[in-house]
């Protein structure tokens, strides 16, 4: 096997403020609106992973591109807490909508949640506390679901998702939604990493910008991205390189 080749990429590339570790879920913080029901105590995670060791079959549900990801990864350490032992899988879609694509992707994330269960039952002693945290639980099929939450239920352990929409056996614990608000507060935050004259030109663009009109968070980080990139070659962003590590190639 051929060892992947890494291609130096210009620096502006990699100092670009939207780039993917500095939006990524985990990199930013989920915040919560002060303005509407949970949201408003002063201790929101705390109040949530409370509501969520109460509940055996919890749900955080929301449209793709909400911070649902963001919220789980805000969670993670807090739960791991709260339990005492804890699984987490991330599930993804299909790169292609050809069926043969579509099914093994779910042969793959199917095995990768029985692993996970399997793994869960095996630890400990059958009166501690297990949690299996599954993003992206719409990725299965309904009978693989259900297989899930039975597992669940003989095992003794408790299942947080994330999906798309509401589930029968699953109580709702917290719904996600762009804050438009938030959502500039978190662009305002992420340019303060660009360069001062990039910076200059994005916040004039960005006052202008209809925030309401945004429906996909991660889909905006993309737009920006490209946009910022398109500032600091018109800038004349310096020519340097760095070894971007992740990019491969054959």
């Amino acid at each position: 096997m051929s060892t992947p080749k890494t291609r130096p990429v210009p620096q502006s590339f990699a100092a670009n403020p939207f780039c993917t570790r500095f939006v990524r879920p985990g990199a930013i913080e989920y915040r919560f609106d002060v303005t509407r029901g949970l949201d408003s105590n002063d201790r929101p995670l705390e109040v949530l992973v409370a509501a969520i060791v109460r509940t055996p079959y919890a749900a955080i549900v929301g449209p793709h591109g909400t911070g649902k990801s963001t919220l789980l990864e805000s969670l993670r350490p807090r739960l791991g807490e709260a339990y005492s032992h804890l699984e987490f899988v991330q599930l993804h879609s299909p790169s292609s909508s050809r069926w043969q694509v579509r099914r093994r992707r779910h042969i793959h994330n199917r095995r990768v949640v029985d692993d996970a269960q399997q793994g869960l039952a095996s630890r400990g002693s059958s009166n501690e506390s297990r949690l299996l945290i599954v993003d992206g639980f719409e990725q299965l099929s309904v009978f693989a679901r259900r297989k899930i939450l039975r597992v669940a239920q003989g095992t003794q352990q408790a299942l947080l998702v994330t999906t798309h929409a509401k589930l029968r056996s699953f109580e709702t614990v917290f719904r996600t939604k762009i804050q438009q608000r938030i959502l500039q507060q978190l662009t305002d935050d992420l340019l303060d990493r660009a360069s001062e004259s990039q910076r200059s030109i994005l916040k004039s663009e960005i006052q202008q910008r209809d925030f309401s009109s945004v429906q996909n968070v991660r889909e905006f980080w993309f737009e920006m991205y490209d946009r910022a990139a398109e500032v600091e070659e018109s800038l004349g962003g310096d020519d340097s390189h760095v070894d971007a590590g992740s990019q491969s190639f054959d």
